[in-house]
């Protein structure tokens, strides 16, 4: 099962929208198979498109910064 450990939180989000749905915490190991059922999954819950990135962000932001 070939999967990945991110460096840095992946973020899901939808395109266009503000605000993050959903993060994967940085050093959890993911299969590919998850992360597409986690994204399929945040699709229906949403009913918009989802994707996701690695977090690139040197300064994190704080919760009233979302």
């Amino acid at each position: 099962m070939k999967g990945y450990l991110p460096d840095r939180n992946l973020i899901f989000f939808n395109p266009g929208n503000k605000g993050v749905i959903f993060v994967l915490p940085a050093k959890q190991y993911i299969s590919v198979e998850q992360l597409l059922k986690a994204q399929e999954c945040l699709v229906e819950r949403t009913t918009n498109p989802v994707i996701y990135i690695e977090d690139r962000r040197v300064k994190q932001r704080g919760p009233r910064d979302i």
